[in-house]
């Protein structure tokens, strides 16, 4: 029983830390689908080539400040039980992050450059 109770305990701390490193989670990915869905409504009027212009321009934008989001959110995790380990999480997400907008501003520069080969 003893170990059941202790158990439980650490069950209940752990999620009780949680609370801190998921709601940066979680306004990061709020802010990223806000951004994001704007870009929906930008670029709806345009061109194939256009649209895809606009689309990776947004969710470049819509991925910093998500970015953004979690680097503040480190600042919370001086309240963790393990402040490291916190902050190890969100850094773990923010390079997800950063991967993406490397990814998506190669193919926005291969986009333009495509298009401006084009004769006119």
């Amino acid at each position: 029983m003893e170990l059941l109770e202790s158990y439980l305990d650490h069950i209940q701390e752990d999620s009780l830390n949680e609370f801190i490193i998921i709601p940066a989670i979680i306004l990061a990915a709020a802010v990223y689908r806000q951004y994001y869905s704007k870009a929906a409504k930008a670029c709806s009027d345009m061109s194939w080539e256009e649209k895809q212009k606009c689309m990776l321009q947004y969710e470049v934008e819509a991925l910093q400040r998500a970015n953004k989001e979690l680097t503040s959110g480190k600042k919370q995790c001086q309240d963790h039980k393990d402040p490291p380990k916190c902050i190890l999480h969100l850094d773990k997400k923010r390079k997800k992050y950063e991967e993406k907008i490397k990814k998506n501003k190669t193919k926005l520069k291969k986009i333009i450059a495509k298009h401006s080969a084009k004769p006119a």
